[in-house]
């Protein structure tokens, strides 16, 4: 029989609030809150009750306890009342503006617990009060009707903490757009009792329908909200959202959103329990909750023993459960959530033990006044960070796994920032040097592209730390975000038409351009059905070579073109680019040229004439000691000029125009094919090349005078085996290939299933872990997506379409994925390669010396943080890494706080604002004591320009992920690019100049421990 879990006090709780939120009741326990020893009782109604009691005093600790009939729970972990500064100095922060027709307006920025109180400033009257929650938000309901007919008009808010009110901000009320369709998100399932719901109208109401029944309204304060009911949701029935107006001002119903089927509970309703677990812990927190379901924690000691149960409790919108005694190292920690009858476990997590020692975290500045939050770095897992302005509490955050987190807070001008950490229930000291808050003005953000139809997050660069960055459509807002950082991702409704942002501040907005977006590079294209037919040619008589005697080779294989029946070329089709498409190394007779026709015809539908060429004579040729690769590069270039010579395909091709696409050994032949053409001067057009898992077997060529891509998997069959086979480790292909290169390294991909073919012949070798790595659809989905990008730009000049390859931006189509890019383009200048030769930029050769980059300047790593700093060569260091190139390796682990940096010279490179500080960088592996299994590292990327420093986190770019270790997987710690505007730079701090750069400093401060590899540091385009 389970045990009741203890009641669930939320953070924060603020000073003079007059009532509790207790959740994780049982229905009808008597419930006992304890505020500093004097105990309130009452019997829960319900799951969640709040409970009124006298003004709170700060520093009071609450607690709670409940019996549902076998006794008295343990009392809850205490939660202590925050002190409120008096009179409040902070001012609410309010939307950019407030429809005329609103009915409810969405306030942030207050003190939780406190009264917001809304005002017209036309008349001067009240049209709205509200109570702050805790995390100091509140929607509050408002009328306007006072501003009816009135035109033009402000809508003022002021805190009141404690009786005493605080200044107040302001918001323009304009015209109210037109409703917009909402999106009901599935899934639904029966029994549930919420409905998530986006794309809304602030301000608005929406109401909800199931079939003929009314399940409730409500007012929609953001664009997205989760709609919870008091009645089930019926499996087998439709839901749908109708956003209307009844207010005096305005009224009628916008357009409903489509009908979503309510379907009956499945594996879907999998909960999670967010790592990190630390031992001390007296509260888990449980992801994908279910509204009307129940959870039963389960833990035991270890992975040995049988499990002890607690609950069940009632799901909420808060992710905190709260435990009856500390967690301890090595107890496993799962949760069942049930729903309907049916009940789904989630996986285990095991409990950590805590750190030797907790240090201190770091504040990044700036942290502006009016801001939506500030950067705390330098987290361990499971961290509970507390914020302090002049030594008063105004926000808290759940770091999880994360080494950095945007903590939301609301401070004045000139306070002095300060933040904590407890890890277990064991506290840091506070962080230092305390950060004065400043008071710069927003900037004009931009806008990262590229953007697509269909998007539902955009990047936006140049961002003041603390605006609110908001996209728009004309005047229809998609989406906002709260930025902390110089870069933010934000979320949108699906794009389908340019777009701006916008940045909020201390009540000034500022505007960027419109940004117009493309078609997505998975979309459909400009041809309805692509046409296909064989093509054979004469045989062709291949010469002898390095690796492989001479043969004869028939030309055959399937062509792809351009089509809207299905069987013709469209009327005028002339000059079409050319894509050639070689398979790899498979048994004969299974068609493996025909394994591609999902690739072929997605190019075609985009304008591109594909042959896929039957290779299975050259693999009847091929042995180990004769892989014939250089006689793939030659057949790869006759079949380009036997389909020229075609006289049905007269004029229809463009040969000046062509891109090659190579899988496994196929995926070094299209690279031999550009080598045997750029070396001998042949003429070929060739402008892209592909390699899709390719071998490594000329280890002495290199691509140049063409773009690279390179597809590779971390379950592919060739990156299980590479570390001790070099001719199969592609990677270094890469490493050695001239720019503009790119290499993506995907998570869960396999070798076979970028082939159909492969997979109908029997998936060999890797049938074993084809359950555990991504299914089929998603290897075309990548290749489709990813290569029609790449010749996009390549064939067709539509450079937008680059900006897919460089890492920052990810197509819509692959955000679901683990995806992590390597990129290179000119021009660049060079700041370290640490050694390696690199013929573009007119770099030989050079022995390892940590001491000196590639501008012969000086590097240094300092600290008394720093355990290790040396220069290395990738093959010698020890490191699951398939790299051939030199680098520079560091670790770190302060004894007692964040202390150590690596800081190259950069010499006053000339450099732009829209031009970028990009390096290579990876996690060491395996080393289980300074790199913590699962989780990203991290480090603050400052410049320098001899009289002020800017610093941008390099995650806020994107992770640098933790290797790929499961079973399956290969194991591998390679290095992803990371490139970060120069322009974040000068957001955040106005005066720094990035024309004048004299140094490049990693600050080792993001994360408390970690040994990374840093290499090819430049400033580029």
């Amino acid at each position: 029989m389970a045990t009741t879990l203890v009641p669930a006090i939320h953070e924060r709780i603020a000073q003079c609030t007059t009532s509790i939120l207790v959740e994780r009741l049982v229905p009808g326990a008597q419930l006992v809150v304890s505020v500093d020893g004097t105990e309130y009782s009452a019997v829960a109604s319900g799951a969640s009750v709040q409970l009124a009691v006298p003004p709170l005093a700060g520093g009071a600790v609450v607690r709670a306890k409940q019996d549902a009939g076998s006794g008295f729970t343990p009392w809850s972990a205490d939660v202590e009342v925050e002190d409120a500064l008096l009179p409040p100095i902070t001012s609410p922060r309010l939307p950019e503006e407030v429809g005329a027709c609103s009915q409810c307006v969405h306030v942030s920025g207050l003190v939780p617990g406190a009264v917001v109180e809304l005002a017209l400033q036309s008349s001067g009257g009240m049209v709205g009060t509200g109570t702050a929650d805790g995390a100091g938000t509140a929607c509050v309901d408002v009328d306007l009707s006072a501003n009816q007919g009135k035109g033009a008009d402000v809508l003022g808010a002021r805190i009141v903490v404690c009786g005493q009110p605080g200044p107040p901000s302001s918001a323009p009320v304009v015209a109210s757009p037109r409703l917009a369709k909402p999106q009901v998100l599935g899934p639904l399932f029966g029994c549930q009792r919420m409905v998530p719901t986006s794309n809304l109208t602030p301000g608005a109401r929406v109401r909800f329908e199931m079939g003929t029944d009314d399940l409730g309204n409500l007012c929609s304060c953001s664009a997205a909200v989760n709609a919870w009911f008091g009645s089930d949701l019926v499996a087998g029935r439709q839901v749908r959202a109708v956003p209307y107006w009844d207010s005096v001002q305005c009224s009628g119903d916008g357009p409903p959103s489509a009908w979503v089927l309510v379907v009956p509970p499945d594996g879907r309703i999998k909960p999670v329990v967010l790592p990190a677990l630390v031992a001390g812990d007296r509260t888990i927190r449980v992801g994908n909750q279910i509204a009307n379901a129940t959870v039963v924690v389960r833990i035991r000691p270890d992975e040995h023993s049988d499990f002890e149960e607690f609950g069940p409790a009632a799901t909420s919108e808060n992710p905190e459960f709260g435990l009856n005694a500390p967690l301890a190292p090595g107890n496993v920690v799962t949760v069942v959530q049930t729903l309907c009858t049916v009940a789904v476990e989630s996986d285990p997590v095991t409990v950590l033990p805590g750190p030797a020692a907790v240090l201190p975290p770091v504040v990044v500045p700036p942290v502006n006044r009016c801001g939506a939050g500030m950067l705390v770095a330098n987290l361990h897992q499971g961290a509970l960070v507390r914020v302090f302005a002049d030594g008063i509490p105004v926000g808290t955050a759940w770091a999880g796994d994360r080494s950095s987190i945007e903590v939301p807070a609301n401070v004045a001008a000139h306070m002095s920032i300060t933040a904590t950490q407890f890890v277990g229930g064991v506290g840091s000291l506070p962080s230092s040097p305390p950060v004065e808050v400043g008071t710069a003005a927003p900037v004009v953000p931009r806008i990262l592209e590229p953007v697509a139809t269909g998007d539902h997050a955009v990047w936006v660069s140049h961002v003041t730390p603390g605006v609110r960055v908001t996209v728009w459509s004309g005047t229809v807002r998609l989406g906002s975000a709260e930025a902390a950082e110089p870069v933010v991702q934000v979320p949108v409704a699906a794009l389908d038409g340019p777009v701006h942002a916008t940045a909020l501040l201390c009540g000034e907005l500022v505007q960027g351009p419109d940004v117009a977006p493309i078609a997505p590079p998975s979309g459909a294209g400009g041809f309805s059905q692509p046409g296909e037919e064989p093509r054979m040619y004469a045989d062709f008589p291949v010469p002898a070579a390095a690796d492989g005697g001479a043969f004869p080779m028939p030309i055959q294989g399937q062509l792809y073109f351009p089509s809207n029946d299905g069987k013709t070329w469209p009327r005028g089709a002339r000059n079409v680019p050319l894509v050639v498409i070689a398979h790899g190394y498979w048994a004969p007779g299974v068609g493996s040229y025909l394994g591609y026709d999902y690739l072929g015809r997605h190019l075609a539908r985009w304008g591109m004439a594909v042959f896929s060429l039957n290779l299975d004579a050259v693999n009847a040729e091929t042995h180990f000691a004769d892989p014939h690769q250089f006689a793939r590069g030659e057949i790869i270039l006759h079949t380009i000029d036997a389909l020229a010579a075609d006289p049905g395909l007269a004029g229809k091709l463009d040969t000046s125009r062509v891109g090659l696409v190579g899988h496994s050994m196929g995926g070094e032949g299209v690279v031999l094919a550009q080598h045997l053409n750029a070396g001998g001067a042949r003429g070929y057009g060739i402008r892209g090349v592909v390699s899709i898992a390719p071998t490594n077997y000329r280890t002495e060529v290199s691509l140049r005078d063409a773009k690279y891509l390179q597809l590779l998997g971390s379950m592919d069959l060739l990156s299980r085996s590479l570390l001790g086979s070099a001719w199969l480790n592609g990677f270094r292909i890469y490493d050695r290939a001239f720019s503009p290169k790119t290499h993506a390294w995907i998570y869960g991909a396999r070798h076979n299933p970028f082939n159909r073919k492969w997979l109908q012949a029997g998936d060999t070798f890797e049938a074993p872990w084809a359950d555990a790595a991504l299914p089929p659809s998603e290897h075309e989905n990548i290749a489709r997506t990813l290569v029609n990008a790449f010749f996009q730009d390549a064939l067709f000049g539509r450079h937008a379409y680059a900006g897919y390859l460089e890492g920052t931006v990810v197509p819509q189509s692959l955000r679901q994925l683990e995806l992590y890019v390597q990129h290179r383009h000119e021009p660049r200048t060079v700041i370290d390669n640490f050694g390696d030769v690199d013929e573009q930029a007119s770099l030989a050769a050079q022995p390892l010396d940590k001491t000196a980059n590639s501008l012969a300047l000086p590097a240094a790593a300092e600290g008394s943080g720093l355990l290790f700093w040396d220069d290395v060569q990738h093959t010698a260091s020890g490191a699951a890494t398939p790299h051939e190139t030199q680098s520079t390796e560091l670790s770190w682990n302060p004894p007692s706080a964040a202390d150590a940096r690596y800081g190259t010279g950069a010499g006053g490179p000339a450099a732009t604002p829209r031009d970028a500080v990009s390096f290579r960088v990876g996690q060491f592996y395996p080393d289980a004591s300074l790199n913590p299994a699962g989780a990203a590292a991290d480090l603050l990327v400052t410049l320098d320009d001899g009289g002020q420093q800017a610093t941008v986190r390099a995650g806020a770019i994107g992770p640098i992920p933790y290797p790929d270790v499961r079973d399956a997987a290969a194991g591998l710690c390679p290095m992803r690019t990371i490139r970060i505007p120069l322009d974040a730079f000068t957001a955040a701090n106005a005066a720094f100049d990035p024309e004048k750069i004299q140094r490049i400093i990693f600050g080792l401060t993001a994360r408390p421990t970690g040994r990374i590899f840093v290499d090819d540091i430049e400033i580029t385009s």
